[in-house]
Order: structure tokens, then C-alpha cells, then sequence
């Protein structure tokens, strides 16, 4: 069996999740209703939801951390809703989700590939594919319904061994998908 971290960080689900909790800020403050700061409130819900729209440009080119953009989101619905329950709930999903985060991965074995996410778990047994390769730190899944998937790989990995492996899986379940298509 092999297994391999895709080459990933914490993204892939942190600028989605930021979006989200950034509008939920910014619609918690839009229905909160206190006419003293009502003109504040709408300028922090605008600026929430640009934020919300800028989200990535914040988190990958100038790598501000996520919890620090929750953080500065949940301190800003504080002031204006003038109240801590919906900043702790924000800042609990914050980090709920940070740390449930699992590192993509692959994983080859007798039955085929498996590839592993923080949320979902993908299976595709060997007669599936036409081709499994690793090149130059880059797994190729060549699909037989013309599909190709493509992932980084992190760290080192044994290319040759890996790609005899994979061939010898493939050539050996298309064989006996060929004998069971001839006496069926």
C-alpha cells in the first residue's frame, strides 16, 4: 500500500469558510436593530461583505491568518450588535473548522485509490483507469471515460516502484473484467 499528503494547506476550506462567517457577521448586524449606531451598522455590513469578496486576496497573497480575519470580524459584530453570543458562536465555528481540518490524501491499495479530504472520501477501484503514474512529484489519474485528475504530491515519493505497482493493478483487474465479460 502506498500513501501520499497532497501538497495542500489549510485554504481549500479556510477562504470558503471565512466568506461564510464573514457574511454571517455582516447579516447578524444588518438585522440587529439599534438606531443610535444604525449608520455604523450599515458601513460594518458593507465592509464585511467586501471583506467577504476579498477574502482569498487576504488569506493567500498577504497570508493573514484566518483567525485573526474571524477574530477581527467577531470584535466588529460585537461593537455593533453590542452583544457576545453571536461573536463566541463565530468564533467557535472558526475554530471548529480549523481544527477539523484533515490534510488531503492518497492512498493506493489492493482495491484501487483512495483519496481523503476533510469532508469527503472518494473510492476508485483499479478498472477504472487507464493509467496511474507519479512524475515529477505529480500524480496522474487517467480516467477510462476520459477524465484526468491531477494532484501535487508532498514530500518524496518512490515514482518507479509506485508506477510498477499501480500498472500491475490495472493490467490485473482489466484481465479479469475482460474473463468475466467472455463468460458472461
Amino acid at each position: 500500500m502506498y500513501s501520499f499528503r497532497i501538497k495542500a494547506d489549510a485554504s481549500d476550506i479556510d477562504i470558503p469558510a471565512v466568506r461564510s462567517l464573514l457574511v454571517f457577521a455582516a447579516f447578524i448586524i444588518a438585522i440587529s436593530r439599534d438606531n443610535q449606531i444604525y449608520a455604523i451598522n450599515i458601513v460594518m455590513c458593507v465592509l464585511l461583505i467586501m471583506a467577504a469578496f476579498v477574502a482569498e486576496l487576504l488569506l493567500v497573497k498577504y497570508r493573514i491568518k484566518t483567525l485573526v480575519v474571524t477574530g477581527t470580524a467577531a470584535v466588529i459584530l460585537a461593537c455593533c450588535t453590542l452583544n457576545v453570543i453571536f461573536p463566541i458562536i463565530m468564533m467557535a465555528i472558526a475554530f471548529t473548522l480549523r481544527y477539523l481540518y484533515v490534510p488531503p490524501m492518497v492512498e493506493a491499495e489492493e482495491k484501487g485509490i483512495r483519496i481523503k479530504k476533510t469532508f469527503s472520501t472518494k473510492e476508485y477501484k483499479w478498472a477504472m483507469f487507464n493509467q496511474v503514474i507519479v512524475k515529477d512529484g505529480l500524480l496522474s489519474l487517467d480516467f477510462k471515460n476520459n477524465k484526468l485528475l491531477q494532484v501535487e504530491l508532498a514530500g518524496a515519493t518512490d515514482e518507479n516502484n509506485f508506477n510498477i505497482f499501480c500498472s500491475q493493478k490495472i493490467l490485473k483487474d482489466n484481465k479479469s473484467a475482460d474473463r468475466t465479460d467472455e463468460n458472461g
